[in-house]
């Protein structure tokens, strides 16, 4: 199976700027932060530890990230348009200073997965199969945050899917229509 690696956003024109943005995002990073109570309080704030970067394979693809976005925009098609690099700097060459800038300016990037996520209790899941909490009777987690891992996609249409999945899997249908469809919207027997 391929599954890509990165993401490469070209958002010329979204922005008002000489310079024309690539962008790139790892599709699918290894690095696991963590979210804990900090207190008794609840409303004290949780500490949050994305630790970003932590996994060494982000790093390795971070900085052949940027080498690839070097090579694209050194095609003839790119270059009439007079691409600049701002960051991290034409100057940063080597493995070791790529992977420094890595370190020092890797963050999330609009697709927060995982918090609670899906997988058992004994490795750090938060909800079983059945998108049911660990240690409840009746409390369930419908969102982006009970998947273990990012999928390839941008996460609306997933989100939409699991709580479908849910629609259909736990709420009985109230209202039969011709065609075999629920009020729901699930296919029913």
């Amino acid at each position: 199976m391929h599954v890509a690696a990165m993401e490469f956003v070209w958002s010329a024109g979204t922005i008002r700027s000489p310079q024309l943005p690539l962008t790139f995002s790892i599709a699918h990073p290894l690095s696991r932060g963590f979210i804990e109570i900090n207190s008794t309080d609840p409303l004290a704030p949780p500490i949050v530890d994305l630790r970003t970067g932590s996994n060494p394979v982000d790093l390795s693809l971070f900085t052949e990230a940027f080498r690839f976005g070097r090579r694209l925009v050194q095609t003839p098609a790119i270059q009439e348009l007079g691409p600049t690099e701002l960051t991290p700097g034409p100057s940063l060459q080597s493995e070791e200073e790529l992977l420094g800038f890595a370190r020092d300016s890797l963050s999330t990037m609009y697709h927060p997965t995982g918090t609670a996520a899906m997988q058992p209790r004994e490795i750090g899941g938060v909800v079983d199969h059945n998108l049911m909490v660990y240690g409840t009777r009746n409390l369930r987690v419908v969102d982006a945050s009970i998947m273990p891992l990012i999928p390839g996609t941008h996460l609306q249409s997933t989100v939409y899917a699991i709580g479908e999945k849910v629609n259909c899997s736990f709420f009985p249908p109230t209202l039969l229509f011709a065609r075999g469809k629920h009020a729901n919207g699930c296919n029913g027997a």
